[in-house]
């Protein structure tokens, strides 16, 4: 053989093999990509699970929201939209869906879906799984469990809690410890002693309800108050109205609303009180008309 023969190549597959040999490459066993397979998916459905959470929790929140007494809290909704807005749940849903579309493709042909498609059935499985979950109260249940179990958790009850249990602006939580005769309360009207979420006890001036509101007041329940302060210790009391949360909740989108039509009828009344008395120079402390003169108690 002349230096000018040329010499023959050698195979793809020859060289594949003495690569292989030269580098010590083993083969992967095939149930690790069975795992890693199986792991992806797992991440995939948990994401779609955590989004259903997220939505069922904004849901109940904003269904409460849309039935609150917004007006003896804030100027006006949007305020009061803000204020009780889940930021916190908000937030989580847009990051896993995010992160339901990165882990989406890693899962084998996950590649042939396009971002729209993948987002897109995204949100449409979580919403759908939100609406179920917020039908069967899981909403509320998550919201009340985190807001007692993490301190740091608003929970929808701590907002409203916290809004309500103000008496300076003339809002009160708590329950009527007992009704009885005081000497020396406001024409010598029989009085409920009320005590407030932070143990502090009224003597309550109650001239300006209605039988609703009195039934509220004797049932032992924890409710919600309206009014204001006249003096230490007393409480000219416009409104009594159910509280929301407990333990033994069970409030729906019935009761919701009918709490909501009973306090836009009182401040229909109380309105219409004060324009009839408008030429008349009833003015406090006559204390049959002290809840038409607050703010909280006028129609915006």
């Amino acid at each position: 053989m002349t230096p000018d023969t040329p010499q023959p190549k050698a195979s793809i597959a020859t060289s594949i093999l003495a690569r292989i040999a030269g580098e010590q490459i083993t083969p992967t066993p095939r149930y690790s990509f069975v795992l890693r397979e199986g792991f992806l998916v797992s991440l995939v459905l948990f994401t779609i699970l955590l989004g259903t959470l997220a939505v069922a929790v904004i849901l109940f929140i904003f269904m409460s929201a849309n039935y609150a007494l917004y007006e003896a809290t804030h100027s006006n909704f949007t305020t009061f939209l803000f204020d009780v807005l889940p930021a916190l749940w908000v937030l989580a849903f847009i990051l896993l869906t995010v992160l339901f579309r990165t882990q989406l493709r890693l899962v084998k042909n996950g590649y042939r879906y396009s971002a729209a498609h993948i987002i897109i059935g995204s949100l449409t499985l979580s919403c759908l799984g939100g609406f179920l979950l917020h039908g069967l109260g899981f909403g509320y249940a998550l919201d009340q469990f985190l807001g007692k179990q993490v301190s740091m958790y608003m929970s929808m009850e701590k907002m409203e809690r916290a809004m309500w249990q103000m008496p300076a602006a003339g809002r009160l939580v708590g329950f009527s410890a007992l009704i009885k005769d005081i000497e020396g309360t406001p024409n010598n009207h029989t009085d409920t002693i009320f005590i407030d979420t932070v143990g502090t006890t009224w003597i309550l001036e109650t001239t300006e309800l209605d039988d609703k509101d009195e039934a509220f007041l004797q049932s032992g329940q924890v409710v919600r108050l309206l009014g204001t302060s006249t003096a230490p210790g007393f409480f000219h009391t416009c409104g009594v109205f159910a509280w929301m949360f407990g333990d033994d909740w069970g409030k729906g989108r019935h009761e919701m609303e009918q709490e909501r039509q009973r306090f836009e009828i009182k401040l229909k009344f109380h309105q219409d009180r004060l324009e009839a008395s408008a030429g008349m120079m009833v003015l406090p402390p006559d204390n049959t008309m002290i809840c038409a003169h607050l703010d909280m108690m006028k129609v915006r």
